[in-house]
Parts: structure tokens; C-alpha cells; sequence
């Protein structure tokens, strides 16, 4: 399994797109753990490009959940993802 660090947007996006493709890998197999591994590493790019202020524990673990459900009806359901995420405008 040949995985490389994501270092640039078009990184970032082909990693995104090959976690859509790997979403129904059953765990401790070569694909569930090549899921893990992106997995690990968008969650790192994101930390650092996309940094969220999420100070309130009630309200991160709201959110973690909220995208557990999201990836579980796009994996199982083909629900695309971009579909199931409610758009808001940037803070004024």
C-alpha cells in the first residue's frame, strides 16, 4: 500500500475522492486499511487548513456524530456526500 503525504488542494480532493470509493471496505482488510490511513491523513490536512473552533465538548460530539451518520447514509445509501451537508454562510 503505497500512501503519500497530502500536501496540496488537488492532494487533498484525490484523497477525498479515493475515501468515497473505499467507504463500504470492511475493516482488517487492504481497503479498510487503506481507508484508515487517508482517513488519518485528511483528518491531519483539515486540522491544518481548515481549522475549527469547536469549544464546547456537547456540541463536537453533536457534530462527530453527525458526520458518522452522514458517511454511513453515503456508504450504505449512495447518498453523495455534498447532498447531505447543509451549506452556511460564512460568519459576518
Amino acid at each position: 500500500m503505497e500512501v503519500k503525504p497530502i500536501k496540496t488542494d488537488a492532494d487533498y480532493r484525490a484523497s477525498l475522492q479515493e475515501i468515497e470509493t473505499l467507504m463500504a471496505a470492511r475493516p482488517d482488510t487492504p481497503e479498510g486499511e487503506r481507508l484508515d490511513v487517508l482517513a488519518t491523513l485528511v483528518e491531519a490536512y483539515e486540522r491544518k487548513h481548515y481549522p475549527l473552533d469547536l469549544p464546547d465538548p456537547v456540541l463536537n460530539r453533536k457534530r462527530s456524530l453527525t458526520l458518522r451518520m452522514i458517511w454511513r447514509l453515503h456508504g450504505q445509501l449512495g447518498i453523495p456526500a455534498e447532498s447531505l451537508i447543509k451549506q452556511t454562510p460564512p460568519a459576518a
